[in-house]
Formats: C-alpha cells, sequence, structure tokens
C-alpha cells in the first residue's frame, strides 16, 4: 500500500515553536513539519543544504513514513523527492543516503555528526561532509554529489534502541538543469561498512567499520555552529516520534503530493514525474508525482529579509505542505538521529 505525507512545512526564527505548535498556532502534540531557521529559502536561491524536521507519530502522519526509506526495496520503487518553492527555487531530488544517527553526543562518546549544516566554508568541506553521510548510509546508490550540488535532508526520530535518543535521516540531491530524473536503482546495494553512534555497538554489538583513510567523523565540523535546542521527546507510547526542531518565521506555505509506483518487474529504472501547481493568494503549493517518486513542496506569500533570508517576526506566517507516497516494503534495522542536543525529531 502507498502512504503519503502530505504537510504545511513552516520556519521560524527558531527550532522549537513548531516542535508543539500546528499551521493554526495551537498547541499539539503533532506539532508541524518545519525548515531549520538557519536555511534560506528565497527568491535568490536556497542554502546548499535544506533540513526538514518532522514528528514520527504513530499513526504514520508527519514524516514517519521516511523510515520506509531504510528499506533497499522501498528506495528502488521512490529513489526521487520533490520538493518545490513558490519563488521556484525547489525540484526534483534524488536520494542518496538514509542513515541511522545520534541525536545526543553521550552516545557517540561525544561527537555529533551535524548534518543540519546549511553551507559549507569550502568545496573540500562540502565533500568531505557527504563521503561522512555515505559511510553512514545503510545503502550505497549510484546518485552521484559534486560541489554546487543542493541538498534536501529530512530527519524524524527512530526508535531502533529503547531509551536512546536516534534519528532517522533521509538525504537527496536536487537534479542538476537538463539531468534525467531517473535513477539506475538496480546499481544500488547494502553497506557493508555502515558506521553508526558508539551507542549502536554497544547496544547490538558489533564494531565500527575501519576505512583506509581512518576517518569515521567530519574533519571540519568543529568549523560549524552543532547547537540545536534540547528538548523532550513525546511519549512515543501516545504520540510516537517528535519532529525536534521548529524552522524560522514561516515565510512561505508548501504542500505537496507524492505517490510511488511499484518499480518495473526488471527494476532496472525507476523515475517520478511531478507536477507542480503554486496558490500565492493562499500561499499553498500542492505538488504531484507518481512513478516512483515522493514529493515536497513549497511555497511562501511572505516577503523575505533585508538579506534575502525568510523573513522573521514575532509570530510564523508561512506554511509549506510536503505530501509523499510510498509503498510499504521491509526496512532494515538502522536508522538515524538528529541534533545531538536535540532530543525530539
Amino acid at each position: 500500500d502507498n502512504t503519503k505525507i502530505d504537510n504545511a512545512v513552516y520556519q521560524t526564527d527558531n527550532n522549537d515553536y513548531y516542535v508543539n505548535h500546528n499551521a493554526l498556532k495551537e498547541e499539539s502534540v503533532y506539532g508541524a513539519l518545519f525548515a531549520d531557521y538557519r536555511n534560506r529559502i528565497t527568491k535568490t536561491g536556497n542554502n546548499t543544504n535544506i533540513t526538514i524536521y518532522g514528528h514520527h507519530m504513530k499513526d504514520g502522519t508527519m514524516l514517519a513514513n521516511i523510515h520506509k526509506y531504510k528499506s533497499l526495496d522501498f528506495y528502488k520503487q521512490t529513489p526521487t523527492v520533490t520538493f518545490d518553492t513558490i519563488y521556484g527555487t525547489g525540484g526534483v531530488y534524488k536520494v542518496f543516503a538514509c542513515m541511522i544517527t545520534n541525536a545526543d553526543r553521550a552516545d557517540d562518546n561525544g561527537y555529533f555528526f551535524n548534518y543540519t549544516v546549511s553551507d559549507f566554508n569550502s568545496n573540500s568541506d562540502f565533500m568531505s561532509w557527504i563521503e561522512q553521510i555515505r559511510r553512514r548510509s545503510l545503502y550505497i546508490t549510484p546518485v552521484d554529489v559534486v560541489p554546487g550540488d543542493q541538498i534536501l535532508t529530512l530527519s524524524t526520530c527512530t526508535y531502533e534502541i529503547k531509551d536512546v535518543e536516534l534519528r532517522c535521516v533521509v538525504v537527496a540531491r536536487k537534479v542538476r538543469e537538463n539531468e534525467d530524473v531517473k535513477v539506475n536503482t538496480t546499481e544500488t546495494s547494502y553497506n557493508s561498512k555502515i558506521i553508526y553512534p558508539a551507542i549502536w555497538y554497544q547496544k547490538k554489538g558489533g564494531q565500527k567499520p575501519v576505512y583506509d583513510d581512518g576517518l569515521t567523523t567530519w574533519l571540519a565540523q568543529p568549523d560549524y555552529e552543532t547547537f540545536i535546542p534540547q528538548i523532550e521527546t513525546e511519549d512515543d507510547t501516545s504520540s510516537g516520534d517528535a519532529s525536534s526542531q521548529a524552522s524560522s518565521e514561516a515565510t512561505s506555505s508548501t504542500s505537496s503530493t507524492a505517490t510511488s509506483s511499484d518499480a518495473s518487474s526488471s527494476g532496472a529504472t525507476s523515475s517520478g514525474s511531478t507536477t507542480t501547481s503554486n496558490a500565492t493568494s493562499s500561499g499553498s503549493t500542492t505538488s504531484t508525482t507518481s512513478g516512483g517518486t515522493t514529493s515536497v513542496t513549497t511555497s511562501s506569500d511572505a516577503p523575505t529579509g533585508s538579506e534575502g533570508t525568510a523573513s522573521t517576526g514575532s509570530e510564523p506566517t508561512e506554511s509549506t505542505t510536503a505530501t509523499s507516497s510510498q509503498a510499504e516494503s521491509t526496512a532494515p534495522t538502522p536508522t538515524t538521529s538528529d541534533a545531538t542536543e536535540s532530543k525530539s525529531e
């Protein structure tokens, strides 16, 4: 059966508000999907990496269904995601990684892999960051990433280990101009050398893999801000996973719908088609995808800030809606955790 992610994506001037507030600015255990407050989504372009957070609800709503990307079979059926904005700065993204990581530094000997970085000091920093994502991914994909590419990161809570704050993180690269949106999924395979946080090996056994260069951490990370507010995780028996961060003032409204179709019997190639319609008057956008594509759309009516960033105010002014429909498949064991200091995602 297909599933859907169809929610507005908001942004405000902090990563707390939308953890427990909905589109009507009412308190809610569901919160809302939101972009990291440090992200820039404007007419002139976006940050290198846009991070979207959402709760993992037990009823399957919010970002719960990105967990399906832990399954290689599901990835092969749904290898692309669509993220559109009213500024036209979005597009189709090819998923190249799904990882499980810690949200608390204490669970990895004081280390948190910062997958929420918005921009990078150099091309080498960016590429070393991408390499560390690949080493943490549950599977290896043929999707290449080069300097200048735009990245979309989706993050939610995951519960592979009891009482440990982990995050499931799906990372995708925007399709380049004139590039085919198809992904040759036959070249995808499970990763035999996955880097997990230390707590994984303590609880589940095994040893951290060794790479030729000896690197299991991102060396450039100390140069980048890694602070994410610490937030109580929602009781997973009542509300499910909590998305840990709220984004900066919502300046755009986005809605997207994605439907993933079964891959062909040969499994050679998966492709997706997307249709997006923006309604600036209502500040909502609807995007539909089919043919193995997950879609997320963003639209905004609010003005941008003085430096081209999304404007922020005392109250959120924008919403985005993301919708993804995905086929059921067996999920592998690992998932990723979000921020080291952020406890709910």
